[in-house]
């Protein structure tokens, strides 16, 4: 029965979206500034979203990585200049994998890294060229739903894709004004169904491809700006960041301009340079601005920012009893930010599964495997589940097994 009802809240919520695809999001807030310290940024580019959560900040002069919490604070960072491993030239953009991992492309040495979510270096690959999986400027990463990484290069005019890890696939494009070709590509990213979308910016236009680089059309912006870098949101429109209109804009799959958001200026909800636009999982909506140094961050238009969310319901684990791993299921009424925590008989926080969370309205599910926060498996017995949302809290059993 709670799965059926899950079902149709989503459906619910859905088809509210939909009604309301050309609503403007809202602005809730940002952070940054320009600096050297936690938090701060000297040009910061590209964003990327965990699906746990975590937004990452590829800030550009500082030579690092940056993690914050989902609504700004904070976490950790990481990088300096150098041509090491785990230093950067010119870190531009960041894509997430489903497995968490983070892919980071740099134009100063026209390569990618790979790292965990907590900043551990795993392989890189690249080295400047025009052969087989050599970059020349890479400025935009996107993994697609075929898991295929797709890098565009801004001075090599081509795309390139690849496995998850390194592995080369294909490559398209060459410099021109033709289909297929490009002047100084930027941003690139991959839609619900597996089609390739570039910024393709000195030509003034946005060119669609389908997953193996087969030309499909191109979207004339001369009367709109420049497209810089574009992002694909839960319902597979379009989010393209347009700094000469110091905007957003929104589409659809068929180039069809939906709403815009953000205007010139330095207030709340303003841009000078909006760089990289990146989206959550439930349609929260992060951009960078590189002359400003800030990271904005908006949220859908049904969601009244200035709320928490009222009675909402904790189900506990399914199974329940559970023994080796559950789905902790929750409700919420309004889109928050979701911290999950398991605890033992004492109040002894025993795993923290999610912290400030972005959830849209409807029914979730966080996966927990039995195991403590060190990673050691916990022993049977009986636990809570705490789930928080702004100064609500709301708590349910869940029963361990041997």
């Amino acid at each position: 029965m709670r799965r059926a009802l899950a079902l149709l809240t989503t459906i619910s919520w859905m088809a509210c979206a939909v009604a309301r695809a050309d609503t403007p999001p809202v602005y809730y807030g940002r952070w940054g500034g320009m600096g050297t310290a936690d938090g701060q940024f000297n040009v910061p580019r590209g964003i990327g979203v965990d699906p746990w959560g975590p937004v990452f900040v590829a800030d550009y002069n500082n030579q690092r990585v940056q993690k914050f919490e989902p609504l700004g604070s904070f976490v950790t960072a990481w990088g300096s200049f150098g041509s090491d491993t785990s230093q950067f030239n010119g870190v531009w953009d960041i894509a997430f994998s489903k497995a968490g991992n983070l892919y980071v492309v740099e134009g100063g040495q026209s390569r990618l890294q790979e790292f965990t979510r907590n900043g551990f270096f795993i392989r890189q690959w690249g080295g400047f060229g025009t052969g087989i999986g050599q970059f020349q400027t890479p400025t935009g990463i996107a993994i697609g739903p075929n898991l295929g990484v797709y890098v565009c290069e801004r001075v090599g005019n081509r795309i390139q894709e690849f496995d998850l890890n390194g592995g080369f696939i294909r490559s398209w494009g060459s410099q021109g004004l033709g289909d297929g070709q490009f002047l100084a590509p930027r941003g690139i990213a991959v839609g619900l169904d597996g089609s390739v979308y570039v910024a393709d910016w000195f030509n003034d236009r946005i060119q669609k491809f389908d997953s193996t680089g087969a030309f499909v059309a191109k979207w004339d912006w001369s009367s709109i700006g420049t497209p810089n870098y574009i992002a694909v949101d839960p319902q597979g429109n379009l989010l393209v960041t347009n700094p000469p209109g110091h905007n957003v804009v929104k589409l659809d799959t068929n180039g069809n301009v939906l709403t815009s958001f953000g205007s010139s200026g330095n207030a709340p909800g303003q841009f000078d340079t909006p760089e990289k636009v990146a989206v959550s999982a439930a349609g929260f909506i992060y951009v960078s601005d590189s002359v400003l140094n800030f990271v904005s961050l908006f949220v859908p238009a049904t969601v009244d920012a200035a709320r928490s969310p009222g009675e909402f319901a904790v189900y506990g684990s399914v199974p329940q009893p559970m023994t080796s791993q559950a789905d902790i299921g929750f409700a919420l009424p309004h889109a928050a930010p979701v911290t999950v925590g398991i605890y033992d008989i004492t109040g002894r926080l025993v795993r923290e599964l999610c912290r400030d969370r972005c959830e849209s309205a409807g029914e979730h599910e966080v996966a927990w495997d039995r195991s403590d926060d060190h990673g050691r498996r916990v022993p049977a017995g009986v636990y809570q589940v705490l789930v928080r949302s702004g100064s609500f809290a709301r708590a349910n059993k869940v029963t361990v097994l041997p």
